[in-house]
């Protein structure tokens, strides 16, 4: 399951069925821009070193637990028809939406190559597909893509360059520098 945070970040969890409160049966990938997800992960280190995990907490209080003092929060979703049509992709802190990608404004990809979103959604496939999991390391940015879509804008730049396997060239949102590798 990937939970939106705000401020372009996001963490995905895994729950192992048989041991959900514990430490080891509970799986966090955070992504979003390095300057808040690397202090996050710094401090879940420290958790695992300290053995501070509390097993009688349920896997929300944890993380909400190891979220607090970060700034971030899980965000609820917004509730059906609660924002005009005329919002902008906003968010529920005032930014962009932090679970589409910034390119073609999609969250998930189809998998299947003929697929749509439309007819995933449909289909009960919506939680199938790539999820935007690469973001501007600049701080004022942060946005997030898709790896084939920034792939393919970068692709598309005269001055992007390329080496060992990773694309180097501008975000389409702020300009600075950004480099994609592999997964």
């Amino acid at each position: 399951r990937r939970l939106a945070l705000g401020q372009h970040c996001s963490v995905e969890v895994a729950l192992d069925v048989e041991r959900p409160r514990s430490r080891q049966g509970m799986q966090l990938r955070f992504l979003g821009p390095p300057n808040i997800v690397g202090p996050i992960e710094q401090r879940i280190e420290q958790w695992q070193a300290d053995d501070a995990w509390a097993c009688s907490s349920t896997p929300r209080e944890a993380l909400m637990e190891l979220l607090l003092g970060t700034g971030l929060s899980i965000l609820q979703p917004p509730q059906q028809g609660s924002h005009g049509s005329d919002d902008g992709g906003a968010d529920m802190d005032g930014g962009n939406d932090t679970s589409a990608c910034a390119i073609c404004y999609a969250h998930r990809l189809p998998t299947r190559v003929d697929a749509d979103v439309d007819a995933m959604d449909s289909e009960g496939d919506a939680d199938k597909g790539e999820t935007p999991d690469v973001h501007c390391p600049t701080v004022c940015c942060g946005r997030a893509f898709h790896r084939c879509c920034i792939l393919e804008w970068l692709r598309g730049l005269e001055d992007s360059s390329a080496a060992f396997g990773v694309l180097f060239g501008k975000c389409p949102y702020c300009s600075n520098a950004i480099a994609v590798g592999p997964p």
